[in-house]
């Protein structure tokens, strides 16, 4: 376990070593990563470790017990570690993001152009 994770961090850091701007500031396993990439990956590899544990039956307590003696200050809380653990014993397979709602980035559609351009042009008259 502690070799996979390990791996992954030193991944992490060859990412940002490719990078022509050095994003991750981080040298060791217990320090926080500085650039987003870096927390995103490291997010990603924390949530495929809580989901195979998970998958082997272990609880959320005991899972948070092993990632805090792996990632040090860089383990998830306790909320993290239940809640990904219950959306992957519920079935989910994803370890991404889900897309957030809220206001779309973009709008453009043939009606709202109309839309738009007729209230443009009475309020030019």
């Amino acid at each position: 376990m502690k070799q996979v994770c390990m791996l992954g961090h030193v991944l992490r850091c060859h990412i940002c070593s490719l990078s022509s701007v050095r994003f991750c500031q981080s040298d060791s396993m217990s320090s926080e990563p500085v650039c987003e990439v870096c927390k995103k990956l490291l997010d990603l590899e924390q949530r495929s470790v809580i989901k195979f544990l998970s998958k082997e039956g272990k609880k959320p307590k005991e899972i948070l017990e092993c990632m805090v003696e792996v990632y040090g200050e860089s383990a998830p809380s306790y909320y993290k570690v239940k809640f990904w653990s219950k959306q992957f014993k519920w079935g989910r397979e994803s370890i991404e993001d889900d897309p957030h709602t809220g206001r779309p980035v973009e709008v453009t559609s043939e009606e709202m152009c109309q839309k738009l351009e007729s209230l443009i042009l009475q309020i030019g008259e």
